[in-house]
């Protein structure tokens, strides 16, 4: 069978979540993931790829009007499906397992925070941007795969596995110039020239915070979900092994057998 589009950018851009999709019951189901984590995918890129803010607000203005159209919802500028090749899949997705318009507007306003360029001041404050992000991303996935688990369990499974992405992330956000991590134990400068004497204990204690949501975390029923909770605890492992040290080969290099880990 020949991929579609969206699972293309799935399995290349985001293998993890491509993993995560595999486990869905239905081809359906992997269609509509698919969909789903390419559109983050998209508009989760738009901070690197903007020369400005007022650029980024107008691309995500875009994918705004697009969703408007797919929910025949008023929009000021006219959109069609044509006019990107997720949009075909992302409606499909939509009308076939109902996922509400809300949730999509929910992520498109957390991600505008990341066009402001600025560091969280507190733990706290990075867990509320999670929240708006990875949050209603992962209730959208739920609905998807038909998933019973509560909301707040799904909050504190979206805060543990994005403070994962956000830990993982952070030699390529340095990169970028970008810096994510709590300003009040750690200053932008000191993640960007990977300062490991700051950047250790601040991501150790970070992780210590996974540790203690992922112990509120009820261990979901086989499926998605699950393979989204398993995956966290394997990369939470995988940081802790590497002795919390981003600049290091073992940190940087991807956990190993990660498939067969995530099936067990």
């Amino acid at each position: 069978m020949q991929k579609s589009y969206a699972q293309d950018i799935v399995q290349t851009h985001d293998y993890t979540r491509y993993l995560v999709s595999l486990s869905a019951k239905s081809y359906a189901q992997k269609q509509a993931l698919w969909a789903l984590f390419a559109f983050n995918y998209e508009v989760a890129r738009t901070r690197e790829i903007v020369s400005d803010t007022t650029i980024g607000l107008i691309r995500l203005t875009w994918w705004r009007d697009a969703l408007k159209a797919i929910y025949d919802m008023p929009t000021e500028h006219k959109r069609s499906l044509d006019d990107h090749p997720i949009l075909p899949e992302l409606a499909d997705a939509i009308k076939t397992f109902a996922l509400p318009y809300d949730l999509f507007d929910e992520l498109l306003l957390g991600r505008e925070f990341d066009l402001e360029d600025l560091q969280p001041e507190t733990l706290d404050g990075l867990i509320t941007y999670i929240k708006n992000t990875n949050g209603p991303l992962l209730k959208l996935t739920a609905r998807i795969c038909g998933s019973q688990y509560s909301e707040i369990q799904l909050e504190k499974l979206a805060s543990a596995n994005g403070l994962i992405g956000i830990i993982s992330a952070v030699p390529y956000h340095a990169q970028h110039n970008i810096a994510m991590l709590p300003k009040e134990n750690i200053d932008k400068d000191a993640i960007i020239s990977a300062n490991t004497e700051k950047l250790v204990p601040t991501l150790s204690m970070i992780c210590q915070e996974i540790q203690e949501l992922l112990k509120d975390i009820k261990q979901p029923p086989k499926g998605v979900i699950k393979s989204l909770y398993r995956l966290t605890k394997i990369h939470l492992h995988h940081i802790e092994k590497s002795g919390f040290d981003p600049t290091t080969t073992k940190f940087q290099k991807r956990p190993s057998f990660l498939a067969l880990k995530m099936s067990i």
